[in-house]
């Protein structure tokens, strides 16, 4: 069915003007897609190997693969080492509600909770936000009152890097990095 489908999508898909460098898709492609789509079909919705199935079908599609016997395995491979990576450099997400337990002590029961219950609010407290606060603008004083100084000393607060600084100021990074360690020294100095 999927044979047809796509033969009729590609023969479609060459009447019509702004589609004319659609290519129909090769057996060998078509089998591939199959397969991979059987592969997807064995795993449950969001889990790690069904977006690499899911994946390699996009693979596969792609024109600029070459159509052969290989073309399931070097698109099984390449899904896996792109979501891999991306999995390892990417943030870790956590649900807030999701409940795990924590085991009692001494043989104790274990307790249900969520995230919710151990997590602090985001927001500073009134008497921290005024810390705070009373400790930029002393900092700020002993930088002085120079462009640079403050662009660094705002870059630093948002945990910007050189290159955000370069962005701002046009100055050079090792400049950037002179003034972080500057601020860095004068903030010691008022703790």
């Amino acid at each position: 069915m999927l044979s047809a489908v796509l033969t009729l999508w590609a023969a479609n898909a060459r009447k019509t003007k702004h589609m004319q460098n659609v290519s129909v898709l090769e057996p060998a492609r078509i089998s591939a897609i199959q397969t991979l789509q059987s592969y997807r079909n064995r795993y449950n919705p969001g889990s790690f190997y069904f977006d690499v199935a899911d994946h390699a079908i996009d693979l596969a599609l792609s024109p600029r693969r070459k159509a052969d016997g290989f073309l399931v395995r070097n698109a099984w491979r390449d899904s896996k080492r792109i979501l891999s990576r991306q999995n390892k450099n990417g943030p870790t997400m956590l649900s807030l509600d999701e409940e795990f337990s924590i085991n009692g002590h001494d043989g104790g029961e274990s307790e249900e909770i969520s995230l919710h219950d151990r997590c602090a609010s985001p927001a500073l407290k009134p008497d921290q936000a005024c810390v705070e606060s009373d400790f930029e603008n002393s900092l700020r004083q002993r930088l002085g009152n120079t462009a640079p100084a403050q662009a660094a000393l705002d870059c630093v607060k948002r945990g910007d890097a050189a290159m955000d600084f370069y962005r701002a100021t046009g100055m050079s990074n090792s400049y950037f990095k002179k003034l972080k360690k500057t601020i860095q020294q004068e903030a010691a100095a008022l703790n």
